[in-house]
């Protein structure tokens, strides 16, 4: 009878390690998600010309790094009313920025985060008119 109760602990001290390994495993994998979430920008500053009332037209791209499951949509924000920002996504499953302006602005702040995990990325935009021609009248 005591040989049966030993092998009996012995099993269910077994069957107890296993358990819990089975659960250290589970929620080793159920981590954060978002640790390795990262957006890359093609750039981390811009400049914009205005030349006769019309400005250029740049795009920016934007990629998000981490687990497949998680969404690869950004937001995209600045406080300068200048420019014009638009989003539209490619084949790769990357974020496409275009920005043209509408007025001078200096080191203008873009602000792009993920929807989900809440990682962003900055670059800065710079519109400048340039100079047509300078010229000295004869006196």
């Amino acid at each position: 009878m005591k040989k049966i109760a030993k092998i009996s602990d012995i099993f269910l001290g077994f069957l107890a390690c296993f358990a819990l390994m089975i659960f250290g495993v589970v929620f080793a994998a159920c981590g954060d998600k978002y640790e390795n979430l990262k957006v890359n920008l093609s750039v981390s500053e811009i400049v914009l010309k205005i030349e006769n009332g019309v400005s250029e037209v740049k795009e920016v791209v934007a990629m998000v790094e981490g687990a497949e499951s998680i969404s690869r949509e950004l937001a995209v924000s600045t406080d300068a009313t200048q420019l014009n920002i638009t989003t539209s996504m490619n084949d790769q499953q990357e974020t496409v920025i275009t920005i043209s302006a509408s007025a001078v602005c200096t080191n203008a702040v873009v602000v792009v985060q993920t929807l989900e995990g809440g990682k962003s990325a900055t670059f800065t935009v710079t519109v400048e008119v340039p100079v047509q021609m300078i010229g000295i009248a004869p006196a």
